[in-house]
């Protein structure tokens, strides 16, 4: 008999455990449910955010300008990039980062558009790495720099002095895929990152 009652009483304790061990499966299955919805919305808005960007018209154009395209080794020549302007534009900065074999070719004085900001660091040449850098900056105190549709403006100068014979090219950097850093224009009202176009300048050098 005492057997029975102890039966009786276990039976119950060991449903109500049974439930409860249930309802706390079905409750984290349900949290892990969320997580994954929240994972997959968060993946979507990534997927949409970079095919926005994708698609987006260039507003503007970076533009290589030389006299010669052909130089001659030991000779020094002005390179210059330009910003041109695909509508009437604020911005507060012009970031550009420019990648060359430093093998081939040195570069030297470097000089920037103060009109389009002020140079901030690390601004300069770096004949080892073989880089040109120049970060333009307008003050907050100061109104962005202006350019109207169809205006070429001046950004940076340099001078390159070819070492050996052969094709040097100048790539000024778009991606931040690779170690390299991304050349950016920063638009002043809505302070996002604009869309341009670019390619490399690509030179001869003869003896």
């Amino acid at each position: 008999m005492g057997e029975n009652k102890l039966i009786k009483i276990l039976i119950p304790i060991v449903a109500l455990v049974v439930v409860f061990e249930s309802i706390m499966l079905v409750s984290s299955l349900n949290k892990g449910s969320l997580n994954n919805d929240n994972l997959i919305d968060e993946t979507s808005e990534n997927e949409q955010t970079l095919q926005q960007k994708e698609t987006e018209e260039p507003v503007a154009d970076f533009i290589w300008q030389t006299e010669n395209l052909e130089m001659k080794v030991g000779k020094s020549y002005k390179v210059v990039l330009n910003l041109l302007a695909k509508s009437d534009l604020v911005v507060d900065s012009v970031e550009a980062h420019i990648y060359f074999d430093p093998k081939k070719v040195t570069v030297s004085n470097l000089e920037t558009n103060k009109k389009i900001g002020e140079a901030l660091k690390p601004s300069g040449i770096d004949n080892t790495k073989g880089t040109v850098t120049a970060i333009l900056w307008k003050d907050e105190t100061n109104a962005g720099y202006e350019t109207k549709s169809n205006e070429t403006t001046d950004v940076l100068s340099f001078m390159v002095t070819p070492k050996i014979e052969g094709d040097i090219d100048f790539d000024l950097s778009t991606s931040m895929t690779d170690t390299k850093l991304a050349s950016i224009i920063l638009e002043s009202t809505t302070n996002k990152s604009l869309p341009y176009l670019t390619n490399k300048l690509e030179i001869k050098v003869i003896k």
